[in-house]
C-alpha cells in the first residue's frame, strides 16, 4: 500500500520541480492530466500568496494610520499611498483623533487637496464601504466640522438605504451621536431613523459596551426604550466588568433616573467581582449610588474593610476621598477611621493642605475630632487655601468649637464675602448659608473674636423662590396644631438669619403660655427672626421644633451628624429651647393620638398646654 501511494504522488512532486525550473519535458514525464493539475496548484498557490501579500499591505496601512498622531503625518501618508474607501475611512478617524488637530486646522481642511482627495476616494468606493466605515465616516466628517461637504450627504443617503441591514452596534453609534447629528437636517433624520430601527431590534443587543454607551446617552431616548435598555442590562448583568458596573451607576447620576432593580443588581454583581476592585472606582460607585438615593450598606461595609486593608497602597488623594465618601454616607466605620488617623500621624507631611481640608470636612460630618497635627497644619497653612477651602476649614473646626479667631477674621474680612452675600444667583445660596452660620459662630462662640462681622443688610437669610418640605415636616406640623389647640400659636418653616431653617417656632410667656402668632413681628420687610419680634416681652421664651429626618443621623446610630449638632448648639446660644423630633420615634407611633401625645411630652416643661 505504501508503494502504491508513492507511485501516485511521486510524478506530481517531480512535475512540480520541473515546472519550477521551467523544464518543458514535464509533459512527457507526467502526462497532460498531471501537468494541468500542477498548473492549477501553482496558480492557486500564487493567488493565495498574492492575497496574503495584499492583506499584509492593507494591515500595514491600517497600522500606520492608527499609530499616526499628527494630522500632517496622516495627510502626507494619504497623499503617498493609494487607499481604498475603507482605508480612507480609517484615515478620517485618525485625523479626528490626532492630538494636535486645532479648530484652525480643521477649517483649513476643506482647501487641502489631500483631504479633498481622501473624500473623493470614499465617494468612489461608496457602495463598497462596510457599515462600520459608512457610519464612522459620517460621524468623523461632522466632528471635523466639514458639514458643507457633499460627501456627507452621499454617505447619509447610502446609510439610510442600508439601515435595516446595519449591525446593531453601528445603529447604536449613530444614536449615541444624536446630539452631534441633530445640528444638521439630513443627519438628524438619519439619527431618528436609526433610533426607530434600533427600538425594533433591541433584543439583538447583547454587547455590554453598546448597552453602556446607549445608557449614557439616554436623555435622547424615549422612556419606554430606556426601560428596555435597563431590562437588557439586568439580563446581561453577569457580562459586565467591574468598570462597566461603575459606569452604569454614573448613568443614573447623569440622567437623574432611578432604577432600584438595576442598582441593586449592580451592587450585588460588584460584590461578586472583588478581584477587580480598585479603591478610587469603588468610591466613585458609592458616591453615584448615594446621589441616586440607593444604598447597599453591606457593600459599603465591605468597601470600608477593603479600603482599610489597602490603606498603605493608597495615595494621599485617595485617603482624603475615602474620608469624604464615608462622611457623605454618614458612616463612621471606626476600624477604618482608626487606621486612617494612625496613617495620618505617620504620613502627615505627604498630604497637601487641600487634602487635609477634605479630611476635616468628612470628619466634621461624622463628628469625629480630627488629629491635633491635622488641625495645626490647617491653621498654619490657612493662607495657601482658596477662599472656598478656607470656608470649609472654618466650618469644620466650628463643629468642634475649635476655629481660631485669627482664621475667622481672615475669612470674614475677604472681599469675596460681600460679593457672595450680595449675589442673587441661586448657585450662591449654599455658600450664603454657610457664611451666615460662620457669622453666627463668630458672634456667639469663637473665643476672642471681635470682628469683622457680616453687615446687617447682608446678614439675611437668602431669598429662595421655592422651598421643599418633606412629608415628615408636614406631618409633624399638622399634629403640632392638634397638640397646641390652634395653628395660631406657632409659625412653621422659619428662616433664621443665623443660616438655618427650623420646622416650627413657638413663643411662650414666663408661665409657658403660647403667644398668638399675630403678635409676632414677622413681616417680610424686617425678616428679623433671630430676636423673633420686638413686640414680645423680654421674658418670652422661644421654642424651636426641629425634625430630624433619616439624613440627620449617622448610620446605625441615634447620634445626629456633626453639622446638625452645630445647628442645635447655635440655636441654644440664640436662647432657643430646642425640641428635637426623631423620625424613627415618630414612625413607630401609628395613630394620630399617640403622635399628639408624643409632641406634648416633648414640649412638657417648655409650654403649658391645656
Amino acid at each position: 500500500m505504501m508503494e502504491r501511494a508513492l507511485r501516485i504522488i511521486r510524478p506530481t512532486f517531480r512535475a512540480l520541480r520541473l515546472h519550477q525550473r521551467g523544464l518543458s519535458e514535464a509533459s512527457s514525464c507526467c502526462g497532460d492530466s498531471h501537468l494541468s493539475q500542477v498548473r492549477q496548484m501553482s496558480s492557486s498557490s500564487t493567488a493565495e500568496g498574492s492575497r496574503v501579500k495584499r492583506d499584509d499591505v492593507a494591515s500595514n496601512v491600517i497600522s500606520q494610520l492608527k499609530s499616526a498622531q499628527k494630522f500632517e503625518d496622516i495627510l502626507a501618508f494619504v497623499h503617498t499611498n493609494e487607499l481604498n474607501g475603507n482605508q480612507a475611512s480609517i484615515a478620517l478617524s485618525a485625523l479626528r483623533n490626532s492630538n494636535l488637530f486645532s479648530n484652525a486646522e480643521q477649517s483649513d481642511l476643506s482647501s487641502d487637496e489631500r483631504f479633498v482627495s481622501l473624500l473623493g476616494t470614499i465617494e468612489t468606493d461608496l457602495t463598497k464601504l462596510t457599515s462600520e466605515s459608512l457610519v464612522n465616516s459620517i460621524i468623523n466628517i461632522l466632528k471635523l466640522q466639514q458639514v458643507e461637504t457633499p460627501t456627507v450627504r452621499l454617505l447619509e443617503k447610502e446609510c439610510r438605504q442600508r439601515l435595516r441591514g446595519v449591525a446593531v452596534r453601528h445603529l447604536a453609534l449613530l444614536v449615541c451621536n444624536t446630539r452631534l447629528l441633530s445640528g444638521h437636517p439630513g443627519s438628524a433624520l438619519l439619527a431618528q431613523e436609526a433610533l426607530r430601527v434600533l427600538e425594533l431590534r433591541w433584543k439583538e443587543m447583547n454587547n455590554p459596551f453598546v448597552l453602556k454607551r446607549l445608557l449614557k446617552t439616554s436623555l435622547h431616548l424615549s422612556p419606554s426604550f430606556v426601560e428596555k435598555l435597563e431590562d437588557k442590562t439586568l439580563e446581561l448583568i453577569d457580562d459586565f466588568s467591574f468598570q462597566d458596573l461603575v459606569d452604569i451607576s454614573s448613568y443614573f447620576v447623569s440622567s437623574a433616573r432611578r432604577s432600584f432593580l438595576v442598582l441593586r443588581s449592580v451592587s450585588y454583581q460588584v460584590e461578586e467581582q472583588r478581584s477587580q476592585w480598585e479603591v478610587f472606582q469603588l468610591l466613585r460607585l458609592l458616591n453615584n449610588m448615594r446621589i441616586s438615593k440607593f444604598q447597599n450598606y453591606v457593600l459599603c461595609k465591605e468597601v470600608a474593610s477593603f479600603c482599610k486593608e489597602h490603606l498603605r497602597e493608597c495615595s494621599s488623594r485617595q485617603v482624603a476621598a475615602i474620608v469624604k465618601c464615608f462622611g457623605l454616607l454618614h458612616m463612621p466605620e471606626m476600624e477604618l477611621f482608626d487606621a486612617i488617623i494612625e496613617h495620618l500621624s505617620s504620613h502627615m507631611t505627604e498630604f497637601k493642605v487641600s487634602e487635609l481640608q477634605t479630611i476635616a470636612f468628612g470628619m466634621s460630618v461624622l463628628n469625629l475630632k480630627p488629629p491635633t497635627q491635622l488641625v495645626k497644619r490647617l491653621v498654619f497653612e490657612f493662607d495657601s487655601l482658596s477662599f472656598f477651602e478656607q470656608m470649609e476649614v472654618c466650618l469644620a473646626l466650628a463643629v468642634f468649637n475649635a476655629c481660631p479667631a485669627e482664621q475667622m477674621k481672615k475669612l470674614l474680612a475677604t472681599k469675596s464675602v460681600d460679593e457672595i452675600m450680595g449675589s442673587s444667583e441661586t448657585r450662591h445660596i449654599p455658600l450664603q448659608l454657610k457664611l451666615l452660620q460662620l457669622n453666627t459662630y463668630a458672634k456667639l462662640e469663637c473665643p476672642g473674636y471681635k470682628g469683622p462681622f457680616l453687615s446687617e443688610d447682608l446678614a439675611r437669610y437668602p431669598k429662595i423662590e421655592t422651598t421643599t418640605k418633606s412629608n415628615l415636616h408636614r406631618d409633624v406640623v399638622g399634629r403640632l396644631e392638634a397638640a397646641l389647640g390652634n395653628d395660631k400659636y406657632f409659625v412653621s418653616h422659619v428662616e433664621l438669619d443665623a443660616g438655618y431653617v427650623i420646622d416650627a417656632m413657638i413663643a411662650v410667656d414666663k408661665d409657658g403660655v403660647p403667644f398668638s402668632k399675630l403678635d409676632y413681628n414677622i413681616s417680610s420687610a424686617s425678616r428679623d427672626h433671630s430676636p423673633l419680634c420686638k413686640d414680645l416681652p423680654e421674658t418670652a421664651v422661644r421654642v424651636a421644633v426641629v425634625v430630624n429626618g433619616p439624613n440627620s443621623y449617622l448610620y446605625g446610630s441615634s447620634e445626629v451628624m456633626g453639622r446638625r449638632q452645630l445647628m442645635v448648639r447655635q440655636l441654644q446660644s440664640l436662647k432657643y429651647r430646642v425640641v428635637q423630633i426623631s423620625f424613627e420615634e415618630w414612625s413607630n407611633l401609628k395613630t394620630e393620638t399617640k403622635r399628639v401625645e408624643y409632641l406634648k411630652e416633648k414640649m412638657d416643661g417648655f409650654i403649658t398646654l391645656k
